[in-house]
Order: C-alpha cells, then sequence, then structure tokens
C-alpha cells in the first residue's frame, strides 16, 4: 500500500515509495547533467576518449536530460547498462575525493536499470 500525503494539491509521496522509473530518471538525469557541469570546467574531461563519451552521452542522452518525463526510462535504462563501460569512463580520477561517491551513484543508476528491464520482461 502507498502512503501519500496532499499538501496544497501536490500529491507528495515518501522517498521509499517513489515508483522505480521515477527514482531511476532522477537519478540518472542528475548524474548525467553533473557529468556535463564538469565536462565543462575539469581538465579531466578534455582527454580523448572522456570527450567521446561526453559526445555520446550528449548525443543519446540529450533529450533524456532535458525531459525525463516524455522518455522512456526502459530505453534509458537499455542505453545505460549497454553502455555501462562508457559511464564509468566518466566518473572522477579515483585520486578525487567525490570518486566513491559518483561511483556509488552510478552503481546505483546500473543497478535500478537492471530492475526496471527485469519488470519490463516479467510483464
Amino acid at each position: 500500500m502507498m502512503r501519500v500525503i496532499l499538501a496544497n494539491n501536490i500529491l507528495i509521496m515518501e522517498a521509499n515509495q517513489i515508483p522505480l522509473r521515477i527514482k531511476f530518471k532522477t537519478l540518472a538525469v542528475a548524474w548525467l547533467n553533473h557529468k556535463m557541469i564538469l565536462a565543462e570546467k575539469s581538465f579531466h574531461y578534455n582527454q580523448p576518449e572522456r570527450k567521446k563519451v561526453i559526445s555520446f552521452v550528449k548525443n543519446y542522452f540529450g533529450d533524456f536530460m532535458k525531459t525525463p518525463t516524455h522518455f522512456s526510462a526502459v530505453k534509458a535504462a537499455r542505453v545505460f547498462l549497454k553502455n555501462e563501460n562508457k559511464m564509468r569512463n566518466i566518473l572522477p580520477s579515483t585520486a578525487n575525493p567525490s570518486y566513491t561517491n559518483s561511483e556509488q551513484i552510478l552503481n546505483e543508476i546500473i543497478k535500478q536499470a537492471r530492475q526496471i528491464l527485469i519488470q519490463e520482461y516479467e510483464t
């Protein structure tokens, strides 16, 4: 049973009750947008291989990042899983204090993507 609260005509759900596809989209968009900001500001992302991945992300996830509500979570999950190694290539340097947190977020995105595809094929 999902517990919801209606406050000022806005539906609020507890964090553990937010549907998986919404959690996935929210987390993936935030992570990807953060990588795009870093790509503009950090020399770490100017290396040729990372530039290719950033370009890939812009091409394949551009619309998803702009309007995630109009984009299929299943499609995004497939692209994330198919390109997991590319996504790992745009993690910060292992010497960077934010590496561990960024990796944990990416691992959670990958985990949620797998769950979405499992749900999709079970139905």
